[in-house]
C-alpha cells in the first residue's frame, strides 16, 4: 500500500485529502506544517509521496522539502506542491528540489488521483 504524507495548515484542505486519498485507498498520514511533518516523516520510512502546501507558518512546503532533500538526503521520495498562488520564482526554486507536480488549491480529488496514478501508480 502507498503511504502518502499529506502536509497542510488547512484543517479543511488536509482533513478532506486524508479522508479522500484513505478512502481510494492510499495509507495517508498528516502534519498541519512542515516542522510537524519531519517526526511524521521520520516515523514513516516507507513514506512514497508528500503533498506539501506552499505557504505554511513555521516551515513552509519549500523549506520542508528542502529539510527532506539536504538534510535527510532523501531524494527518492516524490513530492507534489500543493498551491493557491505562487510566483515564478517560487516554482523555480522548486524545480531544483526535483518536485513531481503541482496541484492548485482547493484541491479536487479527481485531479489528485489521475496526478498520484501518473506518479506513484494505484494503492
Amino acid at each position: 500500500m502507498s503511504q502518502i504524507l499529506v502536509v497542510d495548515d488547512s484543517d479543511l484542505e488536509r482533513t478532506e485529502l486524508v479522508k479522500a486519498l484513505s478512502k481510494h485507498g492510499f495509507d495517508v498520514v498528516s502534519a498541519t506544517n512542515g516542522r510537524k511533518a519531519i517526526p511524521v516523516l521520520q516515523n514513516h520510512p516507507d513514506l512514497k509521496l508528500i503533498i506539501a502546501d506552499l505557504l505554511m507558518p513555521e516551515m513552509t512546503g519549500v523549506e520542508f522539502i528542502e529539510y527532506v532533500r539536504n538534510t535527510l538526503k532523501n531524494q527518492q521520495i516524490k513530492v507534489i506542491i500543493s498551491y493557491s498562488e505562487t510566483s515564478s520564482s517560487v516554482r523555480s526554486d522548486c524545480k531544483k528540489l526535483n518536485i513531481h507536480g503541482w496541484m492548485l488549491k482547493p484541491v479536487r480529488i479527481d485531479v489528485t488521483l489521475k496526478v498520484l496514478s501518473k506518479i506513484i501508480g494505484s494503492p
